[in-house]
């Protein structure tokens, strides 16, 4: 979706990759992705926020800014793409969030290149050779460009946009970004974690937002098979770092006020339309999920 900021087409641009057929670069897999790419084009400055992992290409020259809400390689995975592109420009994170990608986005490089090699072994990719989407020395040479910082400290982006990295609870480093756009309040929710948890602290509240965009509840999927094992377990009371919907509509209702508007932009399309549902019966909320393409001006939204 594109939002219009106003009739003089100052640009908000979400661009929502919600059920996006693509092609793995190395094997060639039809896959499914349901991630979505956020991305603000705002006066002439381009930014681009919650950078998940090899969707399709972006061009690199227009952007400048990126903006990470954590570490996980399904929104940081792209950067070294990116870079291989040709941006440039600053990567804007928490502290965490940058030392944890010095250590995965090399790791990303090294598997890409080995499933490259494992794809022209054996000869199932319909590339002849298959390439890696990038490498190992392509992701370290990406690291240059983060640049960390502290939790619950106000960063202005250019004159048009400052952000706040708001302790999330998923994991190290993980943050809300809370934004000012010329004086508009935009809340990024990113990946929220759980309440009470003994090594994380639970996601910050957050008082109010004229425009959320909160990812939707997730759905857990177990594959496994009976493994012997020399160990005896105990109790697992958990096996997932996200908030549940339970804990999504907690934090949903810290906020003083409604937001404007909230898009629910992350999660399997029936879990989105799901969550949707309980956002509007529970809290009386106006709740959309963006389609791919979709075009939303927010002086008509924000009205």
């Amino acid at each position: 979706m594109q939002w219009l900021r106003d009739p003089c087409q100052r640009r908000l641009g979400i661009l929502d990759m919600r059920q996006t057929i693509y092609r793995d670069p190395v094997c060639g897999k039809r896959l499914n992705r349901n991630k979505a790419h956020i991305a603000i084009d705002y006066e002439g400055w381009a930014y681009f926020l919650c950078c998940p992992r090899c969707q399709r290409e972006f061009e690199a020259n227009p952007l400048d800014a990126v903006i990470l809400t954590h570490a996980h390689i399904d929104h940081t995975g792209y950067l070294p793409r990116l870079v291989k592109g040709g941006y440039r420009g600053p990567v804007h994170a928490s502290d965490a969030t940058c030392d944890l990608l010095e250590l995965l986005l090399p790791d990303s490089g090294y598997l890409q290149e080995e499933q490259a090699s494992y794809a022209n072994k054996k000869g199932h990719s319909p590339h002849q050779p298959a390439y890696p989407l990038y490498t190992q020395q392509q992701a370290l040479e990406s690291l240059q460009f983060l640049v960390p910082h502290p939790l619950d400290a106000p960063f202005q982006v250019d004159d048009g946009l400052t952000v706040t990295w708001k302790p999330a609870g998923h994991i190290l480093g993980s943050a809300i970004l809370a934004c000012e756009l010329d004086g508009l309040k935009l809340v990024f929710s990113g990946d929220l974690g759980r309440y009470g948890q003994e090594v994380m602290r639970s996601p910050s509240t957050v008082r109010e937002a004229d425009v959320l965009l909160v990812d939707g509840a997730k759905e857990i999927k177990i594959h496994g098979m009976s493994v012997p094992v020399q160990a005896q377990i105990a109790s697992i009371d958990g096996l997932s770092a996200h908030g549940d919907y339970h804990e999504l509509l907690r934090w949903l209702s810290g906020f003083e006020r409604a937001p404007r508007q909230t898009f629910i932009v992350h999660g399997e399309p029936h879990a989105a339309q799901a969550f949707q549902q309980r956002i509007r019966t529970q809290l009386g909320w106006s709740a959309h999920v963006p389609r791919h393409q979709e075009t939303v001006a927010l002086s008509e939204s924000l009205a």
